[in-house]
């Protein structure tokens, strides 16, 4: 059922849905949540679609019909796209194409991580960030988990922070194959340009400081 339309921060379209059935109604619940809080169904809509068919897909997915089941999905050629756009769809199907066990995205505003997040990949999309802002924000994207990671100056030094601390801290493991996205010069918000297939090595060595643990 569509409530209306709002403006938000974000420029992606977002739905939110009360889903009624009979005398029930299907509502949102996370399991640290105290007793009796709910949300209504929200999420973001993919390229290509009508906030119809956003809601149709937000009630299929809370109702346990898992993205990972469905695996990756064609999504309609957009005209127009920006750089932003290419890279992500780029990193969309490179992870499809190669198998890969995640997406690694290296972002100042968190602005590729949610790109990429709009195309649903039944893989984890693991935003690495310095900033703790854009870690709050990311929270909400489906899909992105939000690390939060010192700042990294160069490509190596972003490799070496995805070969360690993702896998001190469990997020991967040795060997896995991930889609590495980032932008040069370092730092520049909306500077997304790079795209690497990775396998991952691990080397405690390469790391100097002690990890941000953001997990449980």
């Amino acid at each position: 059922q569509r409530i209306g339309i709002a403006r938000a921060l974000y420029h992606d379209p977002a739905v939110l849905v009360l889903a009624p059935c009979r005398d029930f109604v299907l509502l949102g619940r996370k399991a640290s949540w105290p007793p009796r809080r709910y949300s209504l169904l929200a999420g973001f809509a993919e390229l290509g679609e009508t906030l119809e068919q956003a809601a149709e897909r937000e009630l299929a997915e809370e109702a346990e019909r898992a993205i990972g089941k469905r695996g990756f999905v064609e999504l309609p050629h957009i005209a127009g796209a920006s750089d932003s756009d290419i890279l992500a769809d780029a990193a969309f199907n490179a992870a499809r194409a190669a198998n890969a066990q995640a997406i690694v995205v290296f972002t100042d505003s968190g602005y590729s991580a949610r790109l990429i997040s709009r195309y649903r990949p039944p893989v984890g999309i693991l935003a690495m960030t310095a900033k703790p802002e854009t870690v709050r924000r990311l929270l909400v994207n489906y899909g992105v988990t939000p690390i939060l990671a010192p700042s990294a100056l160069t490509t190596d030094e972003m490799l070496g922070q995805m070969d360690t601390l993702l896998v001190e801290q469990g997020w991967l493991k040795h060997g896995d194959k991930v889609v590495f996205v980032a932008g040069q010069p370092v730092g520049r918000a909306g500077s997304t340009n790079l795209m690497k297939l990775h396998k991952v090595s691990f080397d405690p060595s390469r790391w100097g400081s002690e990890p941000i643990s953001l997990k449980g």
